[in-house]
């Protein structure tokens, strides 16, 4: 089982499955002090979260999603198209080479014409890169989402499936979305096994799925 901690407010989750953790900052200063060591951390640099898998620490820029701004999701990320590109590639070179052969032939011949039409002596490369080719082609993952709901889970399910990281942060998820919505958010982790944690400004009703703790304005932790 893994464990997020924070080794100076004394922060302890066992992260189980089919719940949703919460830490409620009311105090400003430690409210920012938090999210700028997940922002940092996320990054590869230095904070005092701590991820663990029993006794191994888990890198958190590798194994953490922190999204301090839900109005800024990028589906289509550089990361996920990294992935995407490499995972496409592959097929690409499994089940495709025929299909391969014939589009290099059609580039040659395409390339040959153009060229041909100058004067000058033109050299192109006579076989495009595969990454290279999605990307003038601009391949990415297309998405009917519409509402923030509907982003928020496409997020989690790329990330999930092309990223392989399934432990999210979000912050002040509570002020956007009624309880049925989040409700709605939280069946989808429990199905896909991801596991959610909420950082609020403020305390809201606790659902019967939610596990948190209060750093309230004296700077004392209550556990709910």
């Amino acid at each position: 089982m893994r464990r997020l901690t924070h080794g100076i407010y004394g922060i302890t989750y066992e992260l189980e499955e089919n719940f949703i953790y919460e830490i409620v900052v009311e105090h400003p200063t430690i409210l920012t002090e938090l999210v700028k060591e997940l922002l940092n951390q996320t990054e590869g640099g230095q904070g005092e979260f701590r991820l663990s898998k029993g006794e191994k620490i888990l890198p958190i820029d590798k194994n953490l999603i922190f999204v301090n701004d839900i109005f800024s999701i990028e589906i289509n990320q550089r990361k996920v198209l990294t992935k995407l590109y490499a995972e496409l590639s592959e097929s690409a070179y499994g089940v495709c080479l025929q299909e391969k052969g014939k589009f290099n032939e059609a580039y040659i011949r395409y390339m040959d014409a153009i060229c041909g039409v100058s004067d000058l002596f033109i050299m192109y490369e006579d076989e495009l890169d595969i990454q290279e080719l999605f990307k003038v082609a601009k391949v990415k993952i297309d998405t009917d989402a519409v509402t923030l709901l509907e982003t928020l889970i496409e997020y989690i399910k790329v990330v999930t499936r092309l990223l392989r990281i399934d432990v999210f942060v979000f912050l002040n998820l509570k002020f956007f979305l009624t309880q049925d919505e989040l409700l709605m958010l939280y069946e989808e982790c429990f199905n896909r096994k991801v596991c959610l944690i909420l950082v609020e400004s403020v305390f809201r009703e606790k659902l019967l799925c939610e596990k948190g703790c209060i750093i309230d304005k004296d700077k004392c932790i209550i556990y709910f």
